[in-house]
């Protein structure tokens, strides 16, 4: 009788360890990436501010007190000063703008170089991470490490993460981000997610406490500390310093950071002292020199970080005790050592470097939650290590997300924010069609990653219509393309493939740009691309090897003339790869390139977007804003002629000269009156454009009112206008601050229209605390006339 055989029993993939076998990183390729994405952007150093500029920079008063408005932002929301509630807690980007305005003033070409050096960061950073995940590791063997595999293997993987990192770099989509200065909280937000990432494979491939040893890192370990501590306590200063926001005019009465910077650097001298010590007493006892981080217990691990920390607090409340500085008590002191202390201990760690990156990113913008699920990711397609391990490796950046999203709610006083009933920018809520044109917009963003043309930088209402009618055949394509790209992340997921991973961090880098669709009605933006791209980097130059694997004149291996399969040449077999992906990058350096030039101002930037988003009433604004401006300047221009003209006049006592001046300076009036009055047309024809868009448009009716007042005077129709403007948008601080400037005017000894002028002054504060033009108007008219109105009854508010 035949034995039955065994059964074969599939061999499972044994779990990983740790430390994970290092793998090597060369150093070309990050140093070409950063190059690469500094050139590409090295022609918007001559920009100026542009859309959210404006809002973010110079409107911005914190921003513009410098160091002293820091404290500020950290307990303020991103667009406080617009006077709306979106619940964006994102002080990083400001403060770094704040400081750039202390020491440079309003300099917008430093701040476009700031961003084109931190693009260049993220690609030196990226270049580095890339090789961590597709650079095969070390092997460790007799004869001490070497590279598992060929050293063609090696290269070949070099030019694959190489390839990946240039078509991040390269990518048009990027230009909203970088040539736009505001960009920049997108910029730290990645450039700290990507360092998470690197400091925490870090940690896995050393499984140590510290980084630092008692060699060379041991001084640059010290300073690292110092910044580490110095960044901690002040940033705690920030938040508990005041009791209270400050208004714009009680900036001077922050305390000088400098103090806060040496209190803070007490407390890091403090528990680096400790440090020494216990080293020391720790080298005594295993005979030979270490760090006390470096000792296996768990119990002298906490000792040493109880002991750090409590020596940080006394060395912060010493110097704050011999400061003499009334605003900082003893609790706060306190505060700002544990900051100084956590700061410090933090950046001597590779895992508490990764979390003090996760926490920054945070304060760049909280979307950068979603950056989690790439640390278990990365670990189990890369590291190959246990799905469940790879999760439970989590807990310390949750940690720092409760952390941040309490501090969050503590600042601002919400987490969500209150965004405005509003057809521009949220028109999908508003129909009920958020869902439909969720999957909508994925196919439009999908176009973008494929063929970035044309980009523009707004797509608010009405550029793509409503998910009705027409627009459901689009809306089943992007349906089916989400299911059909999730299904593949699924398969991917459990294969651990390289495909796999890239879909699985598309979608989870999309899920913020998609979920600002699905659950507040917003509309697309190219920003949101600004993570996803790294995805798409990957499945392309995955799919194109894969592609160019299965032709036989670029395979692998080649036949000798025996017949025997031989490995071909690297540069062979990557160069049909190579040269395809350079034509691609090409066009996309070039799109790049000539796509920042649009970004150079308002004018050039709004009327670039004319002719592909015609049917967007916010373009159609923002172009009119533009004609008015020229049209004001050219009104500015025929007033100092003409004041000019009368001053020089007095002095001449030949009348013929005096007509003579009189007549060619009139000349000189007409034509920029003229200028003007077309300027103002041209702008009215375009809100216009925008009212028949959006009849609700209160800002459009804004600016015809403010065409009516100051560029073709007619002071009915600037009237009609600005009430339009409150009919449509009864929280527009401005249109009641300009009514109250037109009734002032006419007022003289009538006192009702001051009382009218008052009470709009009053109503412009009312609907935001923070405008200051209402708060100044309302001022010198209450100290020149003393009325201060708040409430006039309907029929005289109508009447006028």
């Amino acid at each position: 009788m035949k034995p039955t055989p065994p059964k074969a029993v599939t061999p499972s993939e044994p779990e990983v360890s740790l430390p994970i076998p290092t793998r090597p990183v060369a150093w070309w390729p990050p140093v070409v990436l950063a190059l690469v994405g500094f050139l590409l952007y090295v022609n918007t150093f001559n920009h100026g501010y542009a859309l959210d500029d404006i809002a973010a920079i110079s409107q911005n008063l914190f921003v513009k007190a410098g160091l002293k408005g820091i404290p500020d932002l950290l307990r303020t929301e991103f667009w406080h000063f617009s006077n709306i509630s979106l619940g964006y807690y994102r002080p990083l980007s400001l403060i770094t703008f704040a400081i750039e305005h202390e020491f440079a003033g309003s300099n917008s070409g430093l701040n476009h170089q700031i961003n084109t050096i931190l693009y260049a960061i993220i690609g030196l950073v990226l270049g580095m991470l890339l090789q961590k995940w597709f650079v095969q590791p070390a092997k460790q063997t007799a004869d001490g490490l070497t590279t598992e595999g060929s050293q063609p293997n090696r290269t070949g993987q070099i030019i694959t993460a190489l390839l990946i990192g240039l078509i991040f770099i390269a990518h048009p989509v990027h230009t909203e981000i970088v040539a736009n200065i505001k960009g920049r909280d997108e910029i730290l937000s990645f450039l700290f997610i990507s360092l998470m990432l690197l400091f925490h494979w870090r940690y896995l491939e050393t499984n140590r406490w510290g980084w630092i040893k008692p060699d060379a890192r041991l001084a640059a370990g010290a300073v690292v500390s110092l910044i580490g501590g110095l960044l901690g306590g002040s940033l705690v200063w920030g938040i508990i310093g005041k009791d209270s926001v400050s208004l714009p005019n009680q900036i001077e009465a922050g305390v000088n950071l400098l103090e806060i910077f040496r209190i803070a650097a007490a407390g890091v001298l403090g528990s680096l002292l400790v440090t020494a010590g216990l080293s020391a007493q720790y080298s005594k006892k295993v005979g030979k020199q270490e760090l006390w981080w470096n000792n296996p217990e768990l119990n002298a691990k906490l000792t040493g970080v109880a002991l750090t920390t409590v020596a940080a607090v006394i060395g912060a409340v010493f110097m704050a005790s011999t400061r003499g500085i009334p605003e900082i008590t003893t609790g706060k002191a306190i505060w700002i050592g544990l900051g100084a202390a956590t700061g410090s201990l933090l950046v001597t760690s590779w895992l508490g470097l990764a979390c003090a990156s996760l926490y920054f990113a945070f304060l760049s913008k909280e979307s950068s939650i979603v950056s989690i699920a790439f640390i278990p990711a990365a670990q189990y397609f890369f590291a190959r290590r246990n799905i469940w391990r790879s999760l439970l490796s989590l807990w310390p950046f949750l940690i720092v997300a409760a952390l941040f999203f309490y501090q969050k709610l503590q600042m601002i006083g919400t987490l969500s924010g209150k965004p405005p009933v509003d057809w521009a920018n949220y028109p999908y809520a508003i129909e009920g069609t958020q869902i439909r044109s969720t999957f909508k917009f994925f196919a439009y963003y999908l176009k973008l990653l494929f063929l970035p043309h044309p980009l523009v930088y707004d797509y608010s209402y009405n550029v793509i219509p409503s998910s009705k009618g027409t627009q459901t055949m689009l809306v089943v394509t992007g349906l089916i393309l989400m299911l059909g790209l999730i299904y593949l992340t699924i398969k991917g997921f459990f294969r651990r493939t390289v495909w796999g991973f890239a879909l699985f961090w598309f979608f989870v880098a999309m899920a913020p740009g998609l979920g600002f669709i699905w659950m507040r009605g917003g509309i697309l933006a190219e920003r949101f691309l600004f993570a996803a791209v790294l995805g798409f980097a990957i499945v392309v130059v995955w799919g194109l090897q894969q592609l160019f694997a299965k032709i036989p004149a670029f395979s692998a291996t080649q036949s000798d003339a025996s017949g025997a399969a031989t490995p071909r040449p690297v540069l062979a077999q990557y160069a049909p790869l190579i040269a395809l992906l350079t034509v691609v990058l090409g066009l996309y350096s070039f799109k790049t390139v000539t796509r920042n030039e649009d970004w150079k101002n308002n004018f050039v930037l709004f009327n670039s977007a004319l002719p592909y988003s015609p049917s967007s009433c916010q373009v159609q604004r923002h172009v009119a804003n533009e004609w008015i401006e020229k049209g004001l300047k050219d009104r500015s221009k025929a007033d100092s002629i003409a004041n000019a003209t009368n001053a020089a006049v007095v002095k001449l006592t030949d009348n013929q000269k005096r007509a003579d001046m009189v007549k060619k300076a009139q000349v000189l009036i007409d034509t920029n009156v003229a200028a003007a009055n077309k300027h103002g047309r041209w702008a009215l024809d375009h809100l216009k454009e925008a009212t028949q868009i959006y009849p609700g448009f209160g800002e459009a009716y804004f600016s015809m009112a403010y065409v009516f007042q100051k560029i073709i005077p007619n002071r009915d129709s600037a009237v009609y206008y600005y009430k339009q403007t409150i009919r449509a948008a009864n929280a527009y601080a401005p249109a009641y601050n300009n009514l109250g400037v037109i009734y002032q005017n006419e007022g003289g000894a009538d006192r009702r229209k001051l009382e009218l002028a008052s009470y709009y002054y009053n109503k412009s504060i009312e609907v935001n605390p923070a405008y200051i033009d209402g708060r100044n108007n309302h001022a010198a008219l209450k100290r020149a006339t003393g009325i201060d109105v708040k409430v006039l009854p309907q029929q005289i508010i109508d009447s006028y």
